[in-house]
């Protein structure tokens, strides 16, 4: 899955009505989408949720169809910016990336990962760990992070504030892939159905 706190919170809650469960194995990483296609075609991973920049979709849709691999397109997120309730716009409404370029910039980005979307300043501060990106916006107030839409209770409990930019945010591409010819469990099948409904529901709406 993509390193996302939305996605770990859809496994989680996917997971808990089997917590009672005699067995249960789940193997569950976070990485770059393509990282993810490697885990599927090294035969890693069954089942992934890749994530990547609107401008890299159409690549990853032509290398998973050259793989043979199946590819679900979920939905598209337009990011927003998080800030700790300290941060000096924290009162603001709306934020423009002119005034963004005045604050340091925590990036989830590593070595291997694609490039990230319309960074808009020269400071940056690179983390692909969730909860690091989080302590470094409360030991750090001035910076912010681009993020998915959180819950409002998250944001509460971990003393953050999400605030849309007036320009538009990155955009995000999500999309399910998986290898049609593997040997998938029950609980991996379940999994997509589930992920194929939601998708349904989206479009629906």
């Amino acid at each position: 899955i993509p390193h996302s706190f939305i996605y770990m919170d859809l496994i989680q809650t996917f997971l808990n009505p089997l917590r009672d469960s005699e067995e249960l194995h789940v193997q569950i990483r976070e990485c770059h989408p393509r990282g993810a296609l490697d885990l599927l075609l090294e035969s890693c991973a069954d089942v992934a949720i890749l994530r990547c920049p609107e401008a890299y979709q159409d690549y990853f849709t032509e290398q998973a169809s050259n793989h043979r691999l199946v590819y679900v397109p979920l939905c598209k997120t337009e990011f927003q910016i998080l800030v700790s309730r300290q941060h000096p716009l924290a009162e603001y409404r709306v934020i423009s990336r002119e005034k963004l370029s005045a604050f340091p910039e925590i990036i989830c980005r590593d070595e291997a990962t694609t490039p990230q979307q319309d960074s808009t300043g020269s400071r940056c501060i690179y983390s692909v760990d969730r909860l690091a990106q989080i302590q470094l916006l409360w030991g750090n107030p001035s910076a912010y992070c681009w993020s998915e839409p959180l819950p409002e209770d998250f944001l509460r409990r971990n003393d953050l504030i999400q605030i849309p930019c007036s320009d538009i945010g990155p955009v995000y591409c999500e999309a399910l892939v998986y290898n049609p010819t593997a040997t998938l469990s029950d609980l991996e099948k379940a999994l997509i159905e589930q992920l194929r409904n939601q998708t349904e529901c989206c479009t629906e709406k």
